[in-house]
Parts: C-alpha cells; structure tokens; sequence
C-alpha cells in the first residue's frame, strides 16, 4: 500500500461526531451533531437527500460564554428548542418562510440539564431536569414568544428531595398530561400529574409507583403506560390503561 492509498483512507475517516438528535421541522431536517452544532437541510420528498439549491443547507453554531455542548434537540410550536449542559436556546424565524437568510438562533435561559435524560414535551410546555444537587429536580419551561423571555418553574421546589439523583429513563403522555421518571434496573417511578385549564394549571401532583420486578424500559401510547419489566431471567411486558375501551366486557350501567 503506497502513500496514496493511506492518504486517501484518511480522507474517507470520519469527522469523530456522534449524532445527537434528529427532527423534521417546517419542511427541514435538523440533526444535531458533535459537540454543538446544528446542522439542518430543506427535505426533498421526491428525492431523499439531495438539495433544492446550493444554499438551503443551513448550519449553526451553539455560542455561550461557558462551553455549549447541544446535547438534546426538541421541536417545539415557537421553533427548535436545544439544550447544553448550562443553557437553553431556540433556533426560530421571524419570516412566514425557514431559509438560511431568516434562520435565528439566541439564548433564551441559563438553567442546567441533565445529559442523559430527554427533555419532554408537555403540550405547551416543556419539561427538563437536572441532576447536579443530591436529589433531581424537574423544571418546566413555557415558551411565550420568540422576543419574550421564557416562563420557568421548578415542578419539585415542593418535594426537593423526592426524584433520586440517579434517574435514567424519562416517559411522558400530553393528552393525559403526564411525566414519569424512573430507573433501569429499579423498582420505583415517580410520576408528575398535572390538569390544565386554558392558560391555569387546576391541579398537579408527584406521587410514585411501586413495581413487582425492575423496570428495563417504559412508554406512554394511546392512553395507556407500557413497562417492560424484569423477573429473574424472565421480561415481562405490563399494560396500565388510563384510558380504558368501553366494551360491554369491560363496562356496566350505572342507575
């Protein structure tokens, strides 16, 4: 092998960059990779992976005074909210149309996030945690408008030392307005109930669930909270309906 050949496989080597995240947003495909970058591209349907022209390919860098590390990307209704691990920002337009010479990019909050767990989209809002005191805490952010600053409470202020530090798994539900964390190879969840009512939360409460077995992975879908869960050498998958279907098996007249 000549000298040629070693130059050209070091070409071929990639940059090093793992992918963070990838979303389709307003006709873009955001991906999320490295460090902090963000880089996005106008999706052709009739031809997946080539450009409409030169210039839609959009790329933009994470700045901050302290490192921006992106570490989760999350659409939301006002644009594309990401997370470092000190930092909050949103990539947004001003313009009807999402092009290269509209695409905006600012910091909109200076809260840590934990890395490993996936903010979650509650419907209006958006829910993230972190993990650098001896006891989790969960805060939520409601994103106004683009030129207002956003609204952000902490949702454990109430129970400071309830979610343990260690949490690895995050599973949420919009249309039953539910977060829940947890633990792999653990038998506890802790679940963030909450109602809203037009712009008023009515209610909302923590309260934890005790498994039989260890949780290996769990998931919100059609109204009802899926857990795979581990006893001995044997998995078993469970089924909790929150919402249940009105069979004549399943239901009765009441008066």
């Amino acid at each position: 092998m000549d000298e040629k050949d070693n130059q050209a496989k070091e070409e071929k080597k990639p940059l090093g960059m793992s992918l963070i995240e990838a979303y389709g947003f307003v006709g873009w495909l955001f991906i999320g990779v490295g460090l902090y970058l963000c880089i996005s591209w106008r999706m052709n349907y009739s031809s997946w992976g080539e450009y409409f022209s030169d210039d839609n390919p959009i790329d933009i860098t994470v700045s901050d005074i302290k490192p921006a590390f992106v570490n989760h990307v999350l659409p939301i209704q006002k644009g594309v909210m990401m997370f470092s691990d000190n930092g909050q920002f949103l990539l947004f337009t001003e313009s009807d149309i999402f092009s290269p010479k509209t695409a905006r990019l600012k910091k909109i909050a200076s809260y840590e996030c934990d890395a490993s767990l996936q903010p979650r989209d509650m419907g209006t809002s958006v829910m993230f945690t972190s993990n650098v005191s001896a006891y989790t805490r969960a805060f939520e952010a409601t994103i106004l408008d683009d030129d207002v600053p956003p609204k952000i409470l902490e949702q454990t202020r109430v129970v400071p030392e309830y979610i343990p530090k260690d949490i690895t798994v995050s599973a949420n539900s919009t249309s039953l307005g539910i977060v829940t964390f947890g633990k792999k190879n653990s038998s506890e969840l802790y679940h963030y109930k909450y109602f809203d009512s037009g712009e008023r939360r009515d209610q909302s409460a923590w309260y934890s669930w005790n498994l039989t077995g260890t949780m290996q992975h769990m998931a919100y879908t059609a109204g009802s909270f899926y857990v795979v869960t581990k006893h001995g050498s044997d998995y078993i998958l469970c089924k909790h309906e929150y919402v249940t279907d009105a069979t004549a098996t399943r239901s009765y007249t009441v008066g």
